[in-house]
């Protein structure tokens, strides 16, 4: 059985005849107070605002039976859920300058929203609340500019999807991950001069993160805490830069980025066993940037068909750091490697590389260089020892055994 707030019902009884408006500097505000209510709201027009409270429990729940669209300009939906399994989904279409504000309080509230075309839109997501049962909110842009998400998610199992198709011109993706479990799933689709930031910081946080035919793109991960996981794909396209940055226990990163030109993918890990997995494809003129700090940190980089691209690796001010560097088939590419501190580990390899460079320089205690290039006429390895007990072996020959 539906129950209707006197605030909901006193909305309804005034716009019995119809439940779209029009026109401009409209206002319209719905309560759910009890449990099981629906709500259809249409507002067309420029300065429309929209405010929708669900404190009950489980209103909406049938297929989103709370519901509301905006078209024009300057509309401005704001959403506050504080009470358990409630749901809202809305779609702002057409105009430029409009807003999405969504707070998700107590347990497993859920919100679907949508903004299409025009420019200057923000949709904003909060979620917090009980650790009984997280929240969900799925966010969506498409053929916007200047446009951004932000998604913020605090206390236990929180899950959001945030997506931008078609965004230009300083779009945005804005994640920040506190408390624990986490989930944030985002992507860019045919963007340019965009940006994707997240931020974990807690432990046992997750980002999955790609952008795919982009232009002038970043995508920059900040993990600080424990057992963070974030992954990060570009691929398609030009100028793109990943940043990832890792402080703290136990952080995984995993980046890729394929058929790219220009493109930057740059690491930083600071704390103890931490772990980057660094992959470029086919990213002629590319680089891959990765500093290592503090005490066994472990990353794996990987550039396959990649010309006249460059890998350099500094481990400084630690002890134990392992990176694992193959360049394979990439012409006139470069590995290079400075290692400082004591016991640290570095394998390099070019294999099919012609005119390739390997440099690798050692200062300290106890630091271990392998490196070797094979298959890759009129290349050069160059080592440099400072300090004690460093260990370089050097192997160049047509075939590896």
């Amino acid at each position: 059985m539906r129950h209707l707030s006197v605030t909901a019902v006193s909305m309804l009884a005034l716009f019995a005849a119809s439940t779209a408006f029009a026109a401009s500097n409209n206002d319209a505000t719905v309560k759910q107070d009890g449990t099981l209510n629906e709500l259809t709201l249409t507002q067309t027009g420029t300065s429309g605002t929209v405010k929708v409270e669900q404190n009950g429990g489980s209103n909406g729940t049938t297929g989103f039976g709370a519901t509301g669209e905006q078209s024009g300009t300057s509309n401005t939906l704001t959403v506050n859920q504080t009470g358990d399994f409630n749901s809202f989904k809305s779609n702002q279409q057409g105009g430029t300058s409009n807003t999405i504000d969504l707070t998700q309080e107590a347990n497993a509230n859920s919100a679907d929203l949508k903004q299409t075309g025009g420019s200057n839109n923000t949709t904003t997501v909060v979620q917090y609340g009980a650790p009984d049962f997280g929240h969900e909110a799925k966010t969506e842009q498409t053929d916007g500019s200047n446009s951004s998400i932000t998604i913020v998610q605090d206390t236990y199992r929180q899950f959001a999807l945030a997506i931008q198709y078609g965004a230009t011109n300083d779009s945005q993706i804005v994640i920040g991950q506190s408390g624990s479990i986490q989930k944030a799933d985002i992507g860019q689709s045919k963007t340019d001069n965009s940006q994707l930031l997240i931020g974990q910081a807690g432990h046992d946080n997750t980002t999955s993160a790609f952008q795919i035919g982009t232009t002038r793109t970043i995508g920059t991960v900040a993990q600080s805490g424990d057992r963070q996981e974030a992954s990060l794909v570009q691929v398609g396209g030009r100028d793109t830069v990943a940043n990832l940055f890792q402080t703290g226990n136990n952080n995984i990163v995993t980046a890729y980025q394929g058929f790219n030109t220009g493109s930057t993918l740059q690491s930083t890990q600071t704390g103890d066993r931490n772990q980057a997995f660094l992959f470029q494809e086919s990213s002629t003129g590319s680089d891959i940037l990765l500093d290592q700090f503090g005490n066994d940190n472990n990353a794996e980089i990987r550039q396959i068909r990649s010309n006249a691209a460059r890998i350099s690796v500094l481990q400084t001010g630690g002890v134990s750091n392992l990176a694992d560097v193959k360049q394979t088939g990439s012409s006139g590419a470069g590995i290079y490697l400075t290692q400082t501190g004591d016991l640290n580990v570095a394998y390099l390899t070019q294999s099919n590389s012609a005119a390739s460079v390997i440099n690798g320089t050692q200062t300290g205690t106890s630091n271990t260089l392998t490196a070797g290039q094979y298959a890759s006429a009129n290349s050069v390895i160059t080592s440099t020892q400072i300090g004690t007990s460093n260990t370089a072996t050097i192997t160049q020959g047509v075939y590896r055994r």
